[in-house]
């Protein structure tokens, strides 16, 4: 027979606590480290346990140990001698270090006895000169086309290829894809190519949510499949954690943020006719007055059809009706264009 006795307040409470995650264990649980280093050279795997152990408060034995194990075969011999020292807890290392540390030096001294005349070059005036414009140069490049390459590699990431590959082989890749396609809103929202991009993030996430799913995979999921705006908000917030404790997301975490935000603000007016500004705001994890003043740039930048109610504290949208027949043009405007694509593979 069942047992209907209701549930204690206290065991809810304490329920409640322990499903509740700390943002060091968000961190932990999605971490990719683990999966990144196998793939990756001793000079790139260092950055990343370096990373990680820039983010403690203190250090710790284990990722001394991972940089000790890391580097104990490479010339850093000083380095790992003082890793050494870290991790016994003595104050000199053995003498095999001091042994080869000399060994190296004497490399050294042979390499630039080698290379005299290279270095010989490469400090005459006019040749700094002339590498120091090449670089300057370089740097304008680099300014000049770095943000516009998200683009091309959002593409390249989406082409048929490389998006089955990924699918197959490395979903967690799909963690890094979302984050550049919500980045990217900034740069491309009003054009079709961002709509089209964010839809086909939609669906790859759809598919691969058996396969793989983090924060930032799941605020997808909550925000467009299930239409969750709490769960979304509840994700954005886990997924800022996420983003923060990734190496190669870190500097793109505001910007995720606020573009996410976008998201859910222009997802929640566009199934509300009449908005509450507090509601809304704690949706976006913003306080009220942060959230008016976010609701008023949002209504200015995207130029939507809306008043704002002070007196209510409400934002009332004017959505212009849709006819069904425009609706079934969008819907199938693409798939023309998708059964050329298919034809011509097939005739492959």
């Amino acid at each position: 027979m069942a047992d209907n006795t209701p549930t204690a307040p206290n065991d809810i409470i304490n329920g409640a606590a322990q499903v509740a995650k700390s943002p060091e264990e968000i961190a932990k649980e999605y971490d990719l480290l683990p999966r990144l280093i196998t793939h990756l050279d001793r000079h790139l795997i260092f950055p990343l346990l370096q990373f990680v152990a820039d983010q403690e408060e203190e250090p710790t034995p284990e990722i001394t140990k991972a940089k000790f194990e890391l580097l104990k075969k490479t010339n850093m011999t000083d380095y790992v001698a003082s890793l050494y020292c870290e991790l016994e807890g003595v104050e000199e290392p053995p003498k095999e270090y001091a042994t080869k540390r000399q060994e190296i030096l004497e490399r050294l001294d042979i390499f630039a006895q080698e290379s005299e005349k290279i270095t010989d070059l490469l400090g005459r005036e006019d040749v700094v000169t002339s590498l120091r414009s090449d670089k300057v140069a370089n740097l304008e490049y680099l300014k000049k086309e770095h943000d516009p390459a998200r683009d091309v590699i959002c593409d390249l990431f989406f082409s048929p290829a490389f998006i089955n590959t990924i699918q197959t082989a490395c979903p967690w890749i799909l963690r890094y894809l979302t984050a550049a396609v919500i980045t990217n809103r900034n740069r491309t929202r009003q054009t079709s190519q961002y709509q089209k991009q964010l839809k086909d993030i939609i669906r790859i996430v759809k598919q691969e949510n058996y396969e793989y799913s983090d924060p930032v995979t799941d605020f997808i999921k909550a925000l467009y499949l299930d239409f969750d705006f709490e769960e979304a908000q509840k994700k954005l917030s886990e997924a800022e954690e996420v983003l923060r404790s990734d190496f190669f997301l870190v500097a793109a975490s505001d910007s995720f943020v606020e573009a996410s935000r976008h998201l859910i603000s222009e997802s929640y007016c566009k199934i509300h006719q009449r908005i509450d500004i507090k509601d809304l705001s704690a949706r976006l994890g913003l306080n009220q007055d942060e959230g008016e003043k976010w609701i008023v740039n949002l209504i200015r930048d995207t130029r939507v059809d809306a008043k704002i109610d002070y007196k209510e504290g409400t934002v009332v949208m004017n959505h212009p009706p849709s006819s069904v027949y425009q609706q079934v043009i969008e819907r199938t405007k693409g798939g023309f264009f998708r059964t050329q694509v298919l034809s011509a593979a097939v005739a492959k």
